[in-house]
């Protein structure tokens, strides 16, 4: 009797799920492998990419003294009333801060002198000697030479000689030309009396019509230099009129109050702006 085999269907259903199980995780594999290989598209956003910009840090103002009709300087960073400072106001009512305060720079003028000054009137401070011989030399190629005729003097110098004018004259006379001990330019090294070489009109009014005094007036400020009592300013500066004292200030200074024709008494307010304008930066920085 021949015996008729039945069809595998339980064996090919076997296999093809296994088949299909197979494939099915090829596939997902295949899938998993796409998407790691996909590049990442790490742009940054328009709001990422928008270029900062830093804005630069204002240059501090620079602190200014500016006196009417002047160009404006710059003001200097130290105190105007101290002694030693070159801005430093001495007259009548306004002495040192120590009274017989002596420039710890002082050093005999080498510039050209009146016959019979002592090693005290030839003194100045060297701060002021660049300036000084730059002066002497521009008039001398003027066809004006000046000389030196007295510069510093000491706090024991002007007892002497205050007290020998207010013998003379009374005390309140000798007060109009000459200082009370302490109050004296004379004793900060910055002060000095210019003289013609042949001594004519020497500390005289006519010293403003000599060839040396004329050329002061107009140059002195160039170098520095400021005619310190003048004419009609008597009621401010406290003293008469005198054509040959000046006053080192440097040159900015002396070119501001030059252009502004006031006296440093007049120039004070503007100095004391300045100065607290100064003190208020170093406050706040």
């Amino acid at each position: 009797m021949k015996i008729q085999r039945q069809f595998p269907w339980k064996e090919l259903i076997k296999w093809g799920s296994a088949i299909l199980a197979c494939l099915g995780v090829a596939y997902l594999l295949y899938l998993n492998n796409q998407y790691e290989k996909k590049p990442v598209d790490n742009t940054p956003s328009q709001a990422q990419t928008k270029p900062t910009t830093t804005e630069p840090a204002p240059t501090p103002k620079e602190v200014q003294v500016t006196l009417p009709g002047a160009t404006p300087i710059p003001a200097r960073q130290e105190d105007y009333q101290a002694d030693g400072s070159i801005w430093q106001i001495v007259n009548q009512t306004r002495g040192f801060k120590q009274p017989t305060y002596v420039p710890s720079d002082l050093q005999t003028a080498d510039v050209p002198t009146l016959p019979g000054r002592g090693p005290e009137e030839r003194s100045l401070r060297s701060a002021i000697m660049p300036d000084l011989k730059a002066l002497m030399a521009a008039a001398e190629s003027a066809g004006s030479p000046v000389r030196l005729g007295s510069g510093y003097r000491s706090y024991q110098t002007q007892v002497g000689l205050f007290n020998r004018y207010a013998r003379q004259v009374g005390e309140t006379q000798a007060a109009r030309f000459s200082a009370r001990p302490g109050y004296s330019e004379h004793q900060s090294g910055l002060a000095l009396d210019f003289g013609s070489p042949d001594g004519r009109c020497w500390v005289d009014d006519c010293f403003k019509n000599t060839k040396a005094g004329k050329w002061l007036a107009a140059h002195a400020h160039e170098y520095g230099f400021v005619l310190r009592y003048p004419e009609g300013k008597q009621s401010i500066v406290g003293y008469q009129y005198e054509a040959w004292h000046f006053r080192y200030v440097g040159r900015e200074l002396a070119g501001a109050l030059h252009q502004s024709g006031l006296t440093l008494e007049e120039a004070l307010p503007y100095l004391e702006k300045a100065q607290n304008e100064l003190k208020q930066k170093e406050t706040s920085s």
